[in-house]
């Protein structure tokens, strides 16, 4: 049987997106080999930054995001010209002093959400990470003092604190990142 045109597109498009697929894992690889020489990191670190760079992003746009939230809700009144001043100066804040700002703002507005607070603590643990990250102290990253942060399961852990320092409750009835976690770490002790 003749197979149509929009067959035959199809399967052209789809051996395209093989071969981009694997000339992608070809650059990757090519990349990691790169610092693996250059700086001393491995597949597993690179996975670990790469991750943890992801995170650190959400955790800025979400801090961003309340912070414009009090603002828009009136929680802290300002003209629109201040606004988009304080906009601008937000930009140019470092993570640390956005974490100062929301910790701040929680504490005023929120104090009595402990879940919120506890949030903040985990936003100063990913910064302390990004800092070893991008101060080249990468061996050995350790989340919470204890879990490898090159490992999966720490990996994770740390995707599930996100949430949870968001405000999300996990489904109660399945296996924690954070229980798989701790058993990897004392199954390599």
């Amino acid at each position: 049987m003749a197979k149509s045109s929009l067959e035959k597109l199809s399967e052209k498009a789809r051996d395209s997106l093989a071969i981009e697929a694997q000339l992608n894992d070809k650059f990757e690889a090519e990349i990691i080999e790169f610092f693996s020489k250059s700086i001393g990191i491995d597949e597993a670190d690179y996975k670990a930054i790469n991750f943890v760079s992801m995170l650190i992003f959400f955790c800025e746009k979400n801090i961003e995001k309340v912070c414009a939230d009090f603002i828009k809700r009136g929680a802290i009144v300002v003209t629109p010209q201040v606004n988009g001043m304080m906009e601008y100066a937000f930009e140019e804040l470092t993570f640390t002093q956005k974490i100062n700002i929301y910790e701040k703002l929680l504490k005023k507005y929120f104090s009595e959400n402990k879940k919120l607070i506890k949030g903040a603590s985990f936003y100063r643990e990913i910064n302390a990470i990004r800092n070893k990250i991008f101060h080249c102290k990468f061996k050995d990253i350790r989340y919470r003092k204890k879990y490898a942060i090159t490992e999966y399961e720490t990996r994770k852990m740390l995707l599930e604190d996100m949430i949870k320092a968001h405000g999300i409750e996990l489904p109660k009835d399945r296996k924690s990142a954070r229980e798989l976690a701790a058993q990897e770490y004392k199954r390599k002790k």
